[in-house]
């Protein structure tokens, strides 16, 4: 983890008087994580191969916790009216703090290329959510056979 992550929407928006293009979140600390806890988990697949579960709630109120704040800058509530992949590219930073989410997608997109034949720039084209859910697929339909 370092420092602060800016997130450049992908166009401006207007609320409660403000005006912005961009939303700025700083590292969040032991305290927040103690306050909220982990934004996925793994866990074992009834038939096998692993299930991850995405807490998309502790995402947003890792969101709301750790947005930059000041008068001239948006506040949580503000946040409302985003456009579906701003709020995706907002999710993706707040994500991108946690190391293991890191690690989990750098070996996602090895599983996809080496294994199971992905184009390389098909795996690039894709969020970090979708290409960890394609590599438990794949891993899930492999154990089947």
């Amino acid at each position: 983890m370092s420092g602060e992550k800016t997130v450049r929407l992908s166009r401006r928006y207007e609320a409660h008087g403000r005006a912005f293009d961009s939303l700025t979140f700083r590292e969040p600390k032991m305290a927040d994580f103690e306050a909220i806890g982990e934004i996925a988990e793994y866990q074992p697949a009834p038939e096998g191969g692993m299930l991850i579960i995405n807490h998309d709630d502790r995402v947003w109120r890792y969101r709301d916790r750790l947005l930059k704040r000041g008068d001239d800058l948006p506040s949580a509530a503000d946040l409302g009216d985003l456009d579906l992949a701003d709020a995706i590219a907002v999710k993706e930073a707040i994500s991108g703090f946690y190391p293991g989410e890191g690690k989990a997608v750098r070996h996602a997109t090895d599983l996809l290329i080496f294994r199971f034949g992905f184009s390389f720039e098909s795996v690039m084209a894709m969020t970090p959510s979708q290409c960890l859910s394609w590599a438990v697929r794949g891993l899930e339909a492999g154990s089947n056979s």
